[in-house]
């Protein structure tokens, strides 16, 4: 086993890094900032939100080691003996420590930033591990992957750029953030719901015995996802990203059309297209550079920064539009 594969990066590098970088594309054009200006802040960010990331990774890992074997589930830190995985879990204490420090001169940023550890913490660790503890797991959860992590890089953004708190647009970014979490949180449970019950392994989805219970819930959390992040775009005020969501509707009734599944929450029968991917992965942040571009075109560099960085999600948006092509041509053959 490769050390840095304990990392789990394919679980989150796309999936909550790209709509945390786009936090931070916003936050700088809503202020009239070029972004190229401000990018090193911003990478040292989310270098800062990987670091935690790792943390997450490990600390999961390391307090589900007995669980994932007792499933069948793989688990990365299950071949290292019980001191190395203590090594493991001690450096990466380590090292998010010193980021934790190193954003302590901005209290908000700090609050913001040490929460998110707090809140994974207190879902992993026993005796609290409120990932058994229904409801609680699916708020920490969302919490430490994505409300804190959001405003952490607004409010650090802010801080950089000398301004002040919009606290509109924070309200805005605390309600949009929240939602997605929990919507992703739920999504991943009820994945591995039947696993989880397996072992009797308890937690919010298993907790819930008709699962179909679940589906207004999904109605409602999406309103709420996609009115705050509307009204996000509005604040904005540039036209190319409110389009990008428009061809985003667009696309969705094209995945309908090649006949995937849209996941809200409850999964499926591949193949299937998780809800508001392709937009906050892909569409969100290529059309808030875009949009730069047109007022500062060295901007235009950040296309192959941020492709080479974030290459897999594209590729798949684009392949899968060319099978939705393909449908519709064949259609009117």
């Amino acid at each position: 086993m490769k050390v840095p594969s304990i990392f789990r990066s394919t679980d989150w590098w796309d999936y909550k890094i790209v709509p945390l970088l786009t936090i931070g594309y916003l936050t700088i054009m809503l202020n009239s900032f070029n972004l190229v200006q401000h990018i090193a802040w911003l990478l040292f960010l989310i270098l800062a939100i990987a670091v935690g990331a790792i943390y997450v990774s490990i600390i999961n890992d390391y307090t589900d080691v007995k669980f994932d074997l007792d499933s069948g589930k793989s688990n990365r830190l299950a071949k290292f003996t019980p001191f190395k995985r203590g090594l493991i879990l001690a450096f990466s204490i380590l090292i998010s420590l010193c980021f934790c420090i190193y954003f302590s001169s901005d209290l908000l940023s700090f609050t913001f930033y040490f929460s998110a550890y707090i809140m994974f913490s207190l879902y992993s660790i026993p005796p609290f591990r409120f990932k058994n503890r229904g409801i609680l797991g699916v708020i920490a959860d969302a919490s430490g992957a994505h409300l804190f992590p959001s405003l952490f890089v607004y409010a650090a953004m802010v801080y950089k750029l000398e301004l002040e708190i919009n606290y509109y647009l924070l309200i805005l970014i605390t309600i949009w953030s929240l939602a997605c979490g929990l919507r992703g949180n739920m999504w991943h449970q009820f994945w591995d719901r039947e696993n989880d019950l397996s072992i009797n392994h308890k937690t919010f989805a298993t907790s819930i015995s008709n699962i179909n219970s679940i589906k207004p819930f999904e109605i409602i959390i999406s309103i709420i996802e996609v009115v705050s992040l509307f009204l996000i775009l509005v604040k904005l005020g540039f036209i190319l990203p409110i389009l990008g969501l428009l061809f985003y509707a667009i696309l969705l009734l094209g995945y309908k059309k090649i006949k995937y599944k849209i996941i809200v929450i409850l999964s499926g029968n591949p193949p299937w297209h998780i809800f508001m991917s392709d937009f906050y992965e892909v569409i969100l942040p290529f059309t808030l550079i875009f949009t730069c571009t047109i007022y500062y075109p060295w901007s235009a560099t950040l296309l192959l920064v941020h492709f080479i960085l974030f290459p897999k999600k594209p590729l798949i948006l684009l392949k899968n539009i060319k099978m939705m092509l393909k449908s519709v041509l064949k259609k009117i053959d």
